[in-house]
């Protein structure tokens, strides 16, 4: 299977449809993470901060009080990104005024910041990725 490309496990009819396919997350994974553009390194966000990107960390309070907070990073858990970062929505964070941003989505590892960066893209975001090699046990900025 070449990258980007899914291919249905199964497939089961859903209300309004008669069919439609059914990915797993690997695929889905797959599929976003060929969509985005090149992902920044840690050490390179905040060079970006300083010129005026968003971070968004999706992290859990859990995961933010083991491993760390980031200064700067907009706190928006991973339920609510699509709400908080859609610049026409009433329940968007203040910093988020247009679709124009430098947006960088972080999570712990990389997988839900990837699906959440596709998702932000479908919302008009034409700037936004999402952080590389995260598998370290806690964010220290220097």
């Amino acid at each position: 299977m070449a990258v980007g490309q899914m291919t249905p496990t199964r497939v089961r009819p859903s209300i309004g449809e008669s069919h439609r396919a059914v990915h797993t997350v690997d695929e889905l994974l797959i599929a976003a993470r060929a969509s985005l553009p090149p992902r920044p390194y840690p050490a390179e966000v905040p060079i970006a901060q300083v010129t005026g990107a968003l971070l968004i960390d999706i992290r859990g309070d859990d995961q933010r009080r083991d491993f760390g907070v980031i200064p700067g990073a907009l706190l928006v858990p991973r339920n609510s990104p699509e709400w908080r970062c859609d610049p026409t929505c009433g329940w968007r964070h203040p910093a988020i005024t247009g679709h124009d941003h430098h947006l960088i989505v972080r999570c712990q590892q990389g997988y839900q910041s990837s699906l959440a960066t596709v998702t932000l893209q479908r919302l008009g975001h034409i700037d936004v990725s999402n952080m590389d090699r995260l598998r370290t046990q806690r964010w220290i900025w220097t």
